[in-house]
Parts: C-alpha cells; structure tokens; sequence
C-alpha cells in the first residue's frame, strides 16, 4: 500500500511538472505528462499508451532516436546532452524539442524517463536572427567600402567580404589587416605607441564615439603600395539600436584625393605663370 501511494504521488509529480515527460519501455510509451501531450495538441495519455516512440518523431531523426533507445534500455547509459529534434503533432505539424533521458527499470521492463523541452518559440527566434544576420551580411557584401563592426570593447565582430580581401592582400597595415576576435583598439594603441600620428588621431576618435562624446568622426589617411599610391576616407559611426558598438569603413578616395591634387596643381601652375609673367597681368 505504502508502494501505491508513492508511486501515486510520483504520478502526480511527473503529470503536473511543467515541462514535458514521457516514460519508455521497450521503446514504446508507457505514460505521459501533460504539458508533453500539450506540446503534440493531445488531450489523453491512452493516445500514446503502446505507440512506438519513434513514430513521433520525424523521419530524419528516427535514427538517432532509435540508437538513444537502444543505449537507454539496454545498456543502461544516461543522455544528458540534449537532442535537438522534431517530434509530429496531432495536426501534421511538428515542434522543436530538447530531449534528455534516463535509464529505468518499471515493471521488470527496462526503459526511460524522458524529458522533452518545447523550444520552437527559441528556434524561431534564432532563425529570425539568422536571417536578419544573412541580410545585414548580405548588404554589407554590396558595399564597396571595406567595413568592420566592433562590440562596445573595441573588439571586431564582423567584418564584411571587402574587408576580408584588402585583409588577405598585399595592401594596408595592421590597422586593415585586423580580423574578427582582434581588438581594433588594442591595434590602434599598439601603433600610436609605436610613432604613429594617424593611429594616435584614430584612437581618440572611435573612443570619442565609443563613449558618445561625437556622433561621428571621419579621417582621410594614404595608404600607399610600392607600385600606387592610394587614399582613403575612414568612417566611424554608432551602431543604430545598440547602446555600445561601432560601424567602421573604409573607403578608397583616391580618384577625389588625385582630382583635388591635380585641381591643387593646376592652380599652383597658374599662379607660378601669373606671377612670373613677362607682361602684365590683371585678373577681375
């Protein structure tokens, strides 16, 4: 009798627990919880009374499933890393689930206790974000600026494929060459320690928009090759809905640089003519 009422109060336990529990044995149910009925939409535990489990889960995960029943009920050994999978409702439908188990021994029968986490709402979520990661990639892709976005740490969590390229080549310096996981700041502090003006200028900007000091900060820097000689215009910008973090590009202005050298040139020239002519000149 003593047996019944703490079998009876473990019933009751495993019915109300708030996340899904189903019991195995020989790899068919033997009963389930509530909250697991209410994951696959079923009102009674006698719809699962003898079901092969298997069957509840998708096909692509029957495999996997069937190995997990084989080492729980015959060879006695634990699952505590959870399976991602997808289980069938009673509509068609299915669901993402965690599962774990342990192996038990009920009614001279081995099997398992198995618990089942409903995480389709996180997995949404998830592939919402991937999405939306795979658009902002795709975006920064088309941009023929080379760009890097940092956390509010000066570390670099992403950069975009130009980046990556003008990182692999030949060109630019450690500044351009910085990879996601590297601290731009550190970077920056490594080479104005070291002499260098721009990289000291540098710094106190980011930090400067870092700690939203300045909306913004922009530096026009050569960056030259053995065989070309090239500027370009770096941008720092506050990333938009986050407290901390920064949007850094690159972008190559050496044909507006060479104009404006050239217009420079040109108008040198002519004051050197004005200046030097044999006659008199008068500009109105």
């Amino acid at each position: 009798d003593a047996f019944f009422k703490s079998e009876e109060q473990l019933m009751f336990i495993l019915e109300n627990f708030p996340e899904g529990i189903f019991v195995q044995l020989n790899g068919r149910f033997e009963m389930t919880n509530s909250a697991f009925r209410k994951y696959l939409g079923f009102d009674d535990d006698k719809q699962f009374k003898g079901k092969n489990v298997i069957d509840c889960f998708q096909p692509e995960y029957q495999d996997s499933i069937k190995r997990r029943i084989h080492y729980l009920n015959d060879k006695k050994i634990a699952f505590n890393e959870p399976l991602v999978s997808r289980m069938i409702c009673k509509n068609g439908t299915d669901i993402w689930c965690e599962t774990t188990a342990v192996p038990i021994q009920l009614k001279g029968e081995n099997g398992a206790l198995v618990f089942v986490k409903n995480i389709s709402e996180r997995r949404e979520i998830e592939m919402e974000r991937r999405n939306a990661d795979s658009i902002s990639e795709a975006i920064l892709n088309s941009l023929s600026a080379s760009i890097c976005v940092l956390d509010e740490h000066g570390t670099i969590t992403s950069v975009n494929r130009n980046w990556r390229s003008f990182a692999e080549s030949e060109a630019g310096d450690e500044r351009t060459k910085a990879g996601v996981g590297i601290n731009y700041l550190e970077v920056c502090q490594r080479a104005a320690e070291s002499g260098d003006m721009l990289a000291k200028q540098v710094l106190v900007g980011i930090n400067d928009v870092l700690q939203g000091n300045r909306s913004s900060f922009s530096i026009e820097y050569p960056c030259h090759s053995p065989s070309t000689k090239r500027w370009f215009m770096m941008t720092v910008m506050p990333l938009q809905k986050h407290k901390l973090g920064l949007v850094i590009s690159h972008q190559n202005n050496t044909e507006i640089k060479l104009s404006e050298l050239e217009r420079q040139e040109s108008q040198r020239r002519f004051v050197n003519a004005f200046e030097h002519s044999p006659i008199g000149m008068v500009v109105s």
